[in-house]
């Protein structure tokens, strides 16, 4: 930006500055999951996701303007929405951990909200913070049944276990005396099918 300062004694103008002055503003985006929202840090500006200003996301676009020391501000622009998958970034609704109206994809929401106005070019992304995978794992399924199995096995994944499926990886897991598959089993096998998602992902 081109600034002109001009400096006036009693209405008689004695120096005139011409200068260009550069603007740093750096746009962070953010995509992901409780990780990125900042689920159990309220309070929340965006109920349906839990999305606070606690989250590590928020918190570093914030760390990165204040290192500047003033010379760069950072835009931040979050979607990341508690409970979400790695879908939900790239191509699934989702109505969030409350629910609401569906959400759309974490990546059409970013794209969406810095689409420019006619003529204008659209702003590069400086940084993305992303944070996904862990309810691709079925964290809060296999939190609940060592939970419950805790008094009757010391290692919860040697436990004959099914997989109740859903809509996303796994909707529960059930102790299955006849089965030959532990939840640790179950477990490696959702860490297997984890690449090909991230390499979705890479690809949206």
């Amino acid at each position: 930006y081109r600034i002109v300062a001009k400096r006036f004694v009693k209405g008689v103008l004695q120096q005139t500055i011409n200068k260009t002055v550069p603007v740093h503003d750096l746009l962070i985006i953010a995509m992901g999951d409780s990780n990125g929202s900042g689920e159990g840090l309220p309070p929340f500006w965006f109920d349906q996701c839990n999305r606070g200003s606690a989250s590590y996301q928020y918190q570093t676009a914030g760390l990165i303007e204040a290192q500047s020391e003033l010379h760069t501000s950072a835009t931040f622009l979050s979607a990341s929405c508690s409970g979400a998958s790695i879908q939900h970034l790239i191509d699934t609704d989702y109505k969030g951990i409350n629910p609401g109206a569906p959400l759309p994809a974490q990546i059409k929401q970013i794209q969406d909200a810095l689409r420019p106005p006619n003529g204008e070019s659209r702003r590069t992304v400086d940084a993305a913070l992303i944070s996904i995978g862990i309810n691709d794992l079925a964290f809060g399924p296999i939190l609940e049944y060592c939970i419950k199995l805790s008094h009757q096995f010391r290692r919860c994944e040697d436990a004959p276990t099914r997989a109740v499926p859903s809509t996303g990886p796994v909707d529960s897991f059930v102790r299955d005396t006849k089965s030959k598959t532990t939840l640790g089993d179950l477990i490696d096998q959702l860490v297997r099918d984890l690449a090909p998602k991230y390499a979705q992902l890479a690809d949206a």
